[in-house]
């Protein structure tokens, strides 16, 4: 019987796709402190007014803009029983 002839195919491609993202995770801390509660909090929405502003400025929709958390820690001066803070 005779052989059968041995079929091969190649195959060789190159091919490239791209995509522009549609979303970015930017991380940010705040921060401001002050003796009253209501001028601290005030700062800090000063803060997050600018920040908020540049972002806008750098192409960015308000919309899109969104406060995960929102903390306040108080601080307190320490004495301990010799007299250390």
């Amino acid at each position: 019987m005779a052989e059968e002839p041995r079929r091969i195919i190649h195959v060789k491609g190159v091919g490239k796709a791209s995509q522009a993202p549609d979303q970015v995770t930017i991380s940010l801390e705040l921060e401001a402190t002050d003796e009253e509660y209501s001028k601290s909090v005030e700062k800090i929405a000063e803060k997050i007014s600018a920040l908020r502003k540049s972002v806008v400025e750098a192409g960015f929709d308000t919309e899109d803009l969104k406060t995960i958390r929102f903390f306040i820690e108080p601080v307190y001066d320490w004495q301990d029983i010799d007299g250390r803070t």
